[in-house]
């Protein structure tokens, strides 16, 4: 009896004091790059909203929205330049490519904006060069909320 009872105040010693299977921790994101990240797509965001609400039949449309893919490629070159926590150093590189594609987006689209004649082709690659930008944006976002970036 004295054995069992042992046993079973090693058993719940052992239970209480962590013995159990451990919680997953998730690492721990530095309030600088927080911070910095933050402001940085608040300025995406805002740029974004800012671009869908240029009237594309006015006079000033297509200085307008140059003047705003600008500073978007500016923002983008901000995201990329941050200097990841060590945890998530691996998403430098997808913050690099969203820049990158940021900038082919909005060079092809100076492009366009400098001939007289519209281009479809250059027009639907530059679209799809911005969207790889923010999809990479986006996903980089989800994993440091700790979200799967492929849902």
């Amino acid at each position: 009896m004295k054995r069992l009872l042992i046993c079973l105040l090693t058993l719940t010693l052992l239970y209480f004091c962590g013995c159990k299977e451990e919680e997953e921790t998730k690492p721990s994101i530095d309030t600088t790059f927080e911070t910095e990240m933050n402001e940085i797509c608040e300025t995406i965001a805002k740029l974004d909203e800012e671009m869908n609400s240029i009237q594309p039949g006015t006079e000033q449309a297509c200085s307008d929205m140059l003047n705003q893919l600008n500073t978007m490629e500016d923002a983008f070159e901000q995201f990329a330049s941050l200097h990841y926590p060590e945890d998530f150093s691996y998403l430098k590189q997808y913050a690099d490519e969203a820049h990158d594609y940021m900038t082919e987006a909005v060079s092809v689209y100076r492009e366009i904006y400098s001939q007289t004649e519209y281009d479809s082709e250059k027009d639907e690659y530059a679209i799809e060069n911005y969207r790889r930008a923010f999809k990479r944006m986006q996903a980089i976002l989800a994993v440091l909320r700790g979200e799967d970036p492929n849902k």
